[in-house]
């Protein structure tokens, strides 16, 4: 999760992530990423804070990435996502790893209804089944 440049590598339809500031004493960073969206709609941009909560209980951590404002400047072509709020709940369950993962979103400016429920149903999908490639690599 701390890894934001090998986003694009897993994240449904991201195709750049940077960081814009890290508190490592604090857990939380600030990033920027750019999505893919299809055509006709215009790419979004995200400025999110990345948070991180371990609980007393080994094995159980939870990650909250939510939109924030940001005098960050926004680039051409791009809609900023004005809210988006997503959580991993991540518990280790025997030899086996549980994640409780929910999202909410507007991704701003003119989408059709149609293309939000799709990217809802199948971006989380396709991300944990990218993610989990990436996790046997190492």
């Amino acid at each position: 999760m701390w890894n934001v440049s090998n986003y694009p590598d897993w994240q449904y339809n991201m195709t750049s992530a940077t960081i814009l500031r890290k508190d490592s004493e604090k857990e939380t960073m600030i990033t920027r990423s750019e999505i893919d969206a299809p055509w006709p709609v215009e790419n979004r941009e995200l400025i999110a804070q990345f948070s991180v909560k371990n609980f007393s209980d080994a094995g159980h951590i939870q990650f909250t990435v939510k939109s924030i404002p940001s005098d960050h400047p926004l680039t051409k072509g791009l809609v900023r996502v004005p809210f988006s709020h997503a959580q991993w709940e991540v518990k280790k369950v025997d030899n086996n790893i549980n994640v409780v993962y929910t999202m909410r979103i507007d991704p701003g400016g003119s989408v059709p209804p149609w293309l939000v429920n799709m990217a809802m149903a199948e971006g989380p999908y396709i991300s944990f089944i990218n993610l989990k490639k990436q996790l046997e690599k190492k």
